[in-house]
């Protein structure tokens, strides 16, 4: 990354340290874009979908295996760790860890800062909103946020209200305010579970 370290993260540039970096990984589809100062560990044991964007500065350590699917964004400053410290004599500095894999579904968006610790699996189109701590699996079309994370809202649709999958206002996405639910034909209150 140091020849490209200097360079604008426009979309020519994040997608040529992309291709740069493919030998790199276990295996990586079409359109890989990275933005500057990303940091992989164990990259061979990183498997990388086609459109996925890593924002700037993200770091990943992948020694038990990251599979990261279709079209998953990463927001600045996330980091996806499968490995963590044990504690021996009193000390955590030799102490026997555990490694676990990751799994990051398709379509899904990690908010700026947000950490994924090993053994866990963030289901399709799902949102861990910034900061985040993803500590326990995340199911389908849903968004998580907090430390650790939680189910904010679940079964998001999409935003764009011409799609046949839309059913929640973009102006509604991430507030706590109560949706109508075209489903039950009553409001409910997803932000608040």
């Amino acid at each position: 990354m140091l020849a490209t370290g200097w360079l604008p993260d426009f979309i020519p540039v994040l997608r040529l340290r992309g291709w740069l970096l493919r030998p790199a990984f276990g295996s990586v589809g079409r359109n890989f874009q990275v933005a500057r100062h990303v940091v992989f560990a164990h990259s061979r044991r990183i498997h990388v979908g086609n459109d996925v964007f890593i924002g700037y500065s993200c770091w990943l350590y992948g020694s038990a295996g990251i599979t990261i699917e279709d079209e998953v964004q990463f927001a600045p400053f996330c980091v996806a760790i499968t490995g963590d410290h044990g504690k021996l004599n009193l000390s955590y500095r030799w102490g026997h860890g555990r490694n676990a894999p990751i799994h990051i579904g398709r379509g899904s968006w990690l908010g700026a800062h947000v950490v994924v610790l090993g053994g866990t699996r963030i289901g399709a189109g799902a949102l861990a909103a910034a900061g985040a701590v993803v500590t326990q699996d995340v199911p389908d079309h849903c968004i998580v946020g907090g430390v650790p994370a939680r189910v904010l809202r679940s079964d998001v649709g999409d935003t764009d209200p011409s799609s046949p999958r839309y059913n929640v206002p973009p102006s509604q996405l991430m507030r706590g305010a109560a949706t109508d639910n075209p489903a039950d034909g009553e409001a409910s209150d997803l932000g608040r579970r």
